[in-house]
């Protein structure tokens, strides 16, 4: 048969074949599309912007090392290292008001530490009073998000590297489960208000990814970024009721043992209650297992939400269906997704470091000084490196202008190079979604629902 299938008998039975799963790497340049890159940017842009502006509208919540990152300290002992370096190295003038009271936050310490550095650097190893705070201050939601999945990330590409898969299973694990666990913890609004942002962004521009990719990818079709948006925005929302269907039911059916726990607080019904406890053991067993499929699926429900028609309790009961039905299937093609996104990420970031660092050591050598004075860019994880000299801040007059705006150019290709993580996460998920329909009901991958973007 032509195409990607290829049928192989076993046992006198007609089966399919996860030779398929060979294009899922295709994925990697297809998301290098410019119009895509943009998109992804601005996803991520879109959702940085709501985080910070939580962490600046609210109090840090989050301790340092709840991720493995450090040792956690009790809030009495954090008060007073920060309250002592204050004392210390703040001069009195300086010192914020109430700063001797647990209003004290560290944030407002590293800045004043950062402050007295500048007027006088030769008074104190401010590098580390620095590492001291930053080892015990409160972190915001979203700091802490993007600390511990940039750890856990920056851990799977090492062991990557190194031909360590047990570090890369850690890694992934830190980022896209100890990590979101430990701000579910420490800060519960955030995580459910941050959470909603995502999935309602996943539901609207990934979906448009997903389609553009599905069409690309099934019938070779090209879909113009404009068209796929408009499709996702007049579908907006049975794209975004995939993504929100299952966490309400399974908070709905977790209410029947949460109202029964209720009234056991009533003398005498308490004992009835204990009764009939089976029955709310059966709703939180059918909340578990929709969680679950939920979050096994979680990969592939979007592009199935992009790839099919029918209202959102459909899609989703197909989806996990097709999860359920070939796991070991799933696994090995999202397996073959991780690693080549993890290589393609090492491409991806080794084409950013290599442009931008080339083209300001180029410039440079002519004797820019607001391109001297730009900080590197580190690969793979597209840190910044400070320069040993001089920073952006320390130019003058028209030089600190260009200086600011070469750092602009720096800071939009770093935002589209994390733009590709979106858009690889979401095209990767398409084409594992249609090989598993694929394998699952014998359906080609051109079999898309109707209708598709202009």
């Amino acid at each position: 048969m032509d195409g990607p299938t290829r049928r192989v008998l076993v046992d006198g039975i007609e089966t399919q074949s996860l030779i398929p799963a060979s294009r899922i790497p295709g994925a990697v340049f297809t998301s290098m599309r410019p119009e895509r890159l943009l998109l992804g940017a601005l996803l991520m842009l879109l959702l940085a912007g709501v985080g910070k502006a939580w962490d600046l509208s609210t109090s840090p919540a989050v301790p340092a090392g709840v991720i493995g990152q450090g040792v956690q300290i009790d809030d009495a002992e954090r008060l007073a290292l920060l309250q002592d370096i204050v004392r210390t190295y703040i001069d009195g003038a300086d010192r914020p008001v109430a700063w001797e009271t647990d209003a004290l936050q560290g944030t407002v310490v590293v800045s004043l530490v950062r402050q007295a550095s500048d007027r006088n650097p030769d008074a104190a190893p401010w590098d580390d009073i620095l590492d001291r705070i930053e080892s015990v201050r409160m972190r915001g939601g979203y700091e802490s998000l993007v600390s511990g999945m940039h750890g856990g990330l920056s851990d799977a590409v090492r062991g990557t590297v190194e031909l360590e898969p047990g570090r890369v299973g850690r890694g992934l694990v830190t980022a896209f489960f100890l990590t979101p666990a430990s701000i579910w913890t420490h800060d519960r609004s955030f995580a459910v208000m941050y959470g909603m942002c995502v999935l309602f962004v996943l539901g609207i521009g990934g979906a448009a990814i997903s389609r553009m990719e599905a069409e690309g990818f099934a019938v070779d079709r090209e879909v113009k970024i404009s068209g796929g948006l408009s499709w996702a925005a007049m579908d907006w929302q049975r794209l975004v009721g995939v993504l929100f269907l299952p966490p309400v039911l399974s908070v709905l059916l977790l209410m029947v043992p949460g109202i029964l726990g209720l009234l056991s607080l009533i003398p005498g019904v308490d004992v009835f209650v204990a009764l009939i406890w089976g029955a709310g053991l059966v709703f939180g067993l059918a909340a578990a297992l929709l969680t679950v499929g939920w979050l096994v699926s979680f990969p592939i429900l979007v592009p199935a939400a992009a790839c099919e028609t029918g209202d959102p309790a459909e899609v989703v009961v197909r989806t996990i269906g097709l999860a359920w039905r070939r796991p070991f299937s799933l696994l090995l093609m999202m397996a073959v997704a991780v690693i080549s996104g993890v290589m393609g990420w090492l491409l991806i970031s080794g084409l950013v470091a290599v442009t931008l660092n080339g083209s300001q050591a180029a410039g440079a050598a002519f004797g820019s000084a607001a391109l001297d004075a730009l900080p590197m860019t580190a690969w793979p994880a597209l840190s910044e490196v400070e320069p040993a000299a001089s920073t952006v801040g320390d130019l003058q007059g028209t030089r600190w202008l260009s200086g600011a705006i070469f750092d602009l150019w720096r800071h939009f290709v770093i935002a589209l190079a994390f733009g590709w993580i979106v858009v690889y996460a979401m095209s990767a998920g398409t084409r594992v979604y249609l090989l598993q329909r694929m394998v699952v009901e014998r359906l080609e991958p051109d079999e898309l629902g109707e209708p598709g973007p202009a």
